[in-house]
């Protein structure tokens, strides 16, 4: 399907953006990137015949333009949150991601784009500890990431509004676990679970400080395992047809600490910090509908990609000084 299309990608300069590149290149798509860094800044991580723009899609004129002669939209601007932000500036998030999202499938709607990505998020799940596609409206999301949940939520009916108003069938939807991988956020402070505690390790070797008791369990996904499968999910799934995009499988926060030691070969001390919030207990995504609708399996296995994402950023420190210091 991707073979000579003009794909345009939103957002494609972060964790899931440069794997997705990476794979619709290899699928032979002509692809352009729009993103708000510094050409500088990114070119450099991306394939040599890709075309990068820096432009502000929540500028309608600016929308219209990259999008009018794209063939195929993908989505993946945003900006992700972790539990340890809390609710701080949750206010503009809401409501700055409201309207980049509603713009370009607003857009990519009014020129009859012919494929249309929405990446969904596991927030938008209330809590259920596994999670399956039908059961996304069953109740309110959980936890400090309800309100991006709700947003996530909305761009899904809003695919839907197109759909039963003008017969627009162009909308693909994905709803990845937790992602992770090269040229995610490698803060501290703001970044997630994995990204974090790898910038943690990489800043103080001696002792790793842990959000949470470190019994939360989640379901992790390698970036280029959620790239493949999204493509595969935008060619064959059926419209407005949401496509878990995961492990299927839980391990503690816990675990991953001590995976990320062992990997590293370091004698550090783990600290948990139990009097802060670390959300829903267990979040797993069911896989079932994956498997039969698109021939899902796990491509990456965690202690591979953990190894990877590792590895990446001790030899990247370039992009985190660039991006997050």
């Amino acid at each position: 399907m991707y073979s000579g299309k003009k794909v345009l990608v939103a957002g494609g300069t972060g964790v899931l953006g440069f794997p997705m590149v990476k794979e619709l290149v290899r699928r032979g798509a002509i692809v352009n990137v729009i993103g708000m860094e510094e050409a500088e800044h990114v070119i450099k991580y991306l394939p040599a015949d890709v075309k990068y723009l820096k432009k502000n899609l929540l500028d309608l004129e600016e929308c219209h333009a990259a999008i009018r002669s794209q063939d195929i939209v993908i989505n993946l601007a945003g900006t992700k949150r972790s539990v340890g932000i809390g609710y701080k500036n949750i206010s503009k998030f809401l409501v700055n991601m409201l309207n980049l999202q509603t713009n370009i499938m607003d857009v990519a709607h009014s020129h009859g784009i012919e494929r249309f990505l929405f990446v969904g998020s596991i927030c938008e799940y209330p809590a259920l500890e596994v999670r399956s596609e039908d059961e996304v409206w069953n109740g309110k999301p959980q936890q400090n990431d309800w309100i991006p949940g709700v947003q996530k939520r909305i761009g899904e009916a809003q695919a839907e509004a197109y759909f039963l108003d003008t017969g627009w069938d162009a909308v693909r939807i994905v709803r990845p676990s937790n992602v992770y991988g090269p040229f995610d956020n490698f803060s501290a402070e703001t970044g997630q679970v994995i990204p974090s505690l790898i910038a943690k390790l990489l800043q103080n070797p001696d002792v790793l400080e842990v959000l949470g008791d470190g019994s939360n369990i989640r379901d992790f996904i390698y970036a280029d395992d959620v790239a493949y499968w999204s493509l595969e999910a935008l060619e064959k799934a059926p419209p407005n047809f949401p496509i878990n995009i995961g492990s299927g499988q839980g391990v503690t926060i816990a675990d991953i600490a001590s995976n990320l030691l062992e990997i590293s070969k370091l004698k550090t001390t783990i600290k948990f910090t139990s009097d802060v919030p670390s959300g829903d207990h267990k979040r797993i995504l069911d896989m079932q509908r994956a498997k039969k609708t698109i021939n899902y399996s796990l491509r990456t296995s965690l202690e591979d990609g953990l190894q990877k994402t590792l590895e990446w950023a001790k030899q990247n420190p370039a992009w985190i000084k660039e991006k997050y210091v």
